[in-house]
């Protein structure tokens, strides 16, 4: 049983006196048995032999959890190990190379629902100076929506080329 200090016994333990120490005891002990334990800083400290000793075999079963995991993943040499972390840096980096595509198109999308909208919102005044016989009094009094519009429908306009883009693959 895991003791947080002097006088804690099993009483106390079972009676919920230690609960909340006892779990955080708990998750400190779990993230210990991932990392090796440097002995001589510890003893430098002031840790006693008991503590070495202890460390001693908590050293032993992580690197045998590592050595058993290697194992089974088929990594007995540096040149396998060094294979898959190749293979795993490729397979990471074309993923990377994915998401910022996807992400440039997003913001392409973005920026083509903004001239749609701005389109739409224009598209009335537009009509309306189409019919007034594209009158200039009527295009001096709308001058901005009329120009946004054109921009909006123009095939030389940002709009036209993002409509004609594939999606990246």
């Amino acid at each position: 049983m895991f003791k947080l200090g002097h006088g804690s016994n099993t009483a106390d333990w079972q009676r919920g006196r230690f609960i909340v120490p006892a779990i955080y005891a708990e998750q400190n002990l779990m993230i210990q048995h991932r990392m090796l334990i440097d002995i001589q800083t510890k003893m430098q400290q002031g840790y006693g032999e008991e503590f070495r000793r202890w460390v001693t075999v908590q050293n032993l079963k992580s690197m045998s959890k590592t050595l058993i995991f290697l194992q089974e993943l088929g990594l007995t040499d540096v040149d396998s190990l060094a294979e898959k972390a190749d293979a795993v840096t490729k397979h990471f980096n074309g993923i990377a190379d994915r998401i910022k595509a996807i992400e440039a198109r997003l913001g392409e999308i973005t920026d083509l629902q903004k001239h749609i909208g701005s389109y739409h919102k224009t598209l009335d005044v537009y009509r309306q100076y189409r019919d007034s016989g594209w009158n200039k009094k009527f295009y001096v009094q709308h001058e901005s929506e009329i120009i946004i519009h054109i921009e909006n429908i123009s095939p030389s306009s940002h709009v036209a080329t993002k409509l004609t883009q594939k999606r990246p693959g």
